[in-house]
């Protein structure tokens, strides 16, 4: 009797879904990589620099083009936040909120959005705007450890876990 309830009990495992996700409403996109785009020194007044952090799903390929720049292929979804902090080398660990008044805060984003269907060879989209929410983001050995929760333009409610690598790119001066 013992040897069946260890059995039974050790055969219930709990189903966690994915551990890199995007949750929007109901619906669960695992993510499988993304970027951190480098735009230098945004704010000078504030001493702040630009970070976008890109995620996107397993339908969208990341690649470098000849010039160095990313590329996406496929059709899929994407988050993305653009990030500020006094962090020069790479976005600083914290929360980070939304604030978008022309401060360029350290630890704010002022421009987010997730697409569903992210295509960029032919820059074809519907863009989703999130104004609401926290995105906290810990570097760690090997990576990124970053998560979100808020709400998009609609009220409906958005997650977010990636725990892993991300390509590094530098960017031109936006």
């Amino acid at each position: 009797m013992l040897t069946v309830l260890a059995f039974a009990v050790s055969g219930c495992k709990k189903d966690e879904g994915p551990s890199n996700y995007l949750q929007i409403g109901d619906s669960i996109i695992k993510i499988s990589g993304g970027n951190i785009k480098y735009y230098g020194l945004y704010s000078q007044e504030n001493s702040t620099y630009d970070f976008d952090i890109d995620l996107v799903s397993k339908d969208i390929t990341l690649s470098t083009d000849d010039a160095g720049k990313p590329v996406y292929t496929g059709v899929g979804t994407r988050i993305y936040f653009e990030t500020y902090s006094t962090e020069k080398a790479a976005p600083a660990d914290g929360e980070y909120t939304y604030l978008d008044d022309g401060s360029y805060s350290n630890l704010t984003y002022d421009w987010c959005f997730y697409a569903k269907d992210y295509d960029w060879a032919h820059g074809s989209w519907t863009p989703n705007d999130i104004q609401t929410g926290t995105l906290t983001v810990e570097k760690i050995a090997g990576g990124y450890i970053i998560d979100f929760s808020g709400t998009d333009i609609n009220e409906v409610p958005v997650k977010l876990h990636y725990k892993g690598t991300l390509n590094f790119y530098i960017q031109e001066q936006k």
